[in-house]
């Protein structure tokens, strides 16, 4: 335990010397980035109550982590900050480090840069019992007042956030293009800010808001979606399903090119089914809504060229191969006069249905009985018809699709939802996720009912158009 306890210690030394020697990227009026951690006697608490629903033994890690700044000078009750700004040249920084023990703050500082873990030309003066360490810069006012009420705030012009997509890059399975169009995107805002807290309770929060420059296609985007409040699909999300989508939004070049990626890497997909759902995207509103479970999904999005579609999918339907994976019959139905079921089935017994309608295409996914019946089902008890969606995006998860699509951890009492809301107003998108405190817990059980040992010592190792369809027009 005292082996692990000074590798805690050791880890800590070493991220203390990063936070002086590595950017961290954060705006305001005046600055590229402005951050705000709350006290470490804050975090504390916060990531404790989390730690205490995942396992009772967690929250001492916590304690003896975030326990070390006190070691090193620093004053644990009171929040930090970093201000920084990317000039041209270069890159200058400041961060105020609320100090409680001067004399042992200058000590330990010294002995991180003698190891050469901190660089020499890092200026630290003290003010109002905060360390200002400087680099490539003067901080010649007073220490900023911050609120540290959650567990971190950032507000940042987002080129300061330019350089982390070199952490993106790193990963093999991302592409140039879509680093290219990451740095597209990026250019097109005005500023980013994000929130990060823990409620008493242990919910998780996190919110981030993007502005956009006036003139680009970001902002063009955000200011048609936020006209959109009409989806005649609404009423087929069911907000109680396991887990649900619903989005309304303007289909804008990025979100269609990521569609497309997705689709096109897909090669269980066959070419010309492809080829009929990349032409069901030509579109310039989505309304989309999907639901599903552990026996299957309801999905159905709004399309074009609903009668060349079809065609096409009757085509692709014929040129399955016989002993191939997928088979198909088309034309197996219709429900009420204007939808026209196909059928696919997988050689591992998935059964999918898709409907084509002349604006919309509906896809039924089932594990057990045909997944046409349970289309034919769900419209008929939800017949389509024009409603107000309050928020763009909304995707909700509950920990009871886990317990459904694996019984052998329905004795856990798996409990707990995720939320997260995208929605855009006044020009601006603003996101929200939010975790239950019973996610904690769930993700607790889930541990220890595959590694029941886990310890403090041990972590780390047929109706007609008039009953389906209303009027959609806006």
């Amino acid at each position: 335990m005292l082996k692990k306890f000074m590798s805690i210690s050791a880890a800590f030394a070493t991220s203390f010397g990063m936070l002086l020697t590595a950017p961290a990227f954060v705006q305001s009026a005046s600055h590229d980035v402005e951050l705000t951690i709350s006290s470490i006697e804050n975090i504390q608490t916060k990531a404790g109550v989390i730690a205490a629903k995942i396992d009772p033994n967690y929250p001492i890690l916590v304690q003896m982590v975030l326990a070390q700044p006190a070691a090193f000078g620093i004053d644990i009750a009171k929040p930090m900050g970093l201000i920084a700004d990317m000039p041209e040249d270069g890159f200058a920084y400041t961060i105020f480090l609320p100090v409680k023990n001067q004399s042992l703050f200058e000590t330990q500082l010294g002995k991180l840069q003698e190891d050469g873990k901190i660089p020499e030309d890092v200026k630290v003066e003290f003010k109002n019992d905060f360390a200002v360490c400087c680099m490539n810069t003067e901080w010649t006012g007073d220490v900023p007042a911050f609120d540290g009420t959650k567990v971190l705030s950032l507000d940042a012009k987002p080129s300061a956030l330019a350089p982390l997509l070199a952490l993106a890059a790193m990963n093999p399975n991302v592409q140039q293009e879509q680093i290219e169009q990451m740095q597209k995107n990026l250019a097109q805002l005005e500023s980013f800010t994000l929130d990060l807290d823990v409620s008493e309770a242990g919910d998780l929060d996190f919110t981030f808001t993007q502005v956009p420059k006036e003139g680009t296609d970001i902002a063009g985007n955000f200011a048609n979606s936020e006209k959109l409040t009409k989806s005649l699909l609404g009423s087929l999300c069911d907000e109680d399903a396991p887990f649900t989508i619903q989005v309304l939004g303007t289909f804008d070049e990025n979100n269609r090119r990521d569609m497309v990626n997705a689709l096109t890497s897909e090669e269980t997909v066959p070419e010309k089914l492809r080829e009929a759902i990349l032409m069901a995207m030509d579109v310039e509103k989505v309304d989309f809504v999907l639901n599903a479970d552990a026996n299957g999904l309801i999905a159905a999005m709004g399309i074009s060229n609903g009668d060349k579609i079809n065609k096409m999918i009757v085509d692709a339907i014929e040129e399955l191969e016989e002993d191939g994976e997928v088979s198909g019959t088309a034309n197996v139905g219709k429900i009420g006069k204007s939808i026209t079921i196909h059928e696919l089935q997988h050689e591992n017994g998935q059964n999918v249905a898709v409907g084509v309608h002349k604006k919309y295409i509906f896809l039924a996914a089932s594990k057990s009985g045909k997944a046409s019946t349970l289309l034919k089902k769900t419209l008929k008890a939800n017949p389509l018809k024009v409603g107000t969606v309050e928020k763009n995006g909304k995707v909700s998860f509950d920990m009871d699709l886990i317990t459904s699509l694996n019984p052998a951890f329905e004795e856990l009492g798996l409990d707990g939802k995720i939320t997260y809301i995208v929605d855009v107003n006044d020009g601006k998108l603003v996101g929200t996720f939010h975790a239950e405190s019973a996610i904690f817990e769930s993700l607790g059980k889930l541990i220890k009912s595959i590694q029941p040992s886990v310890s403090v010592e041990t972590i780390g190792e047929e109706n007609g158009d008039e009953d389906l369809f209303e009027d959609d027009e806006e």
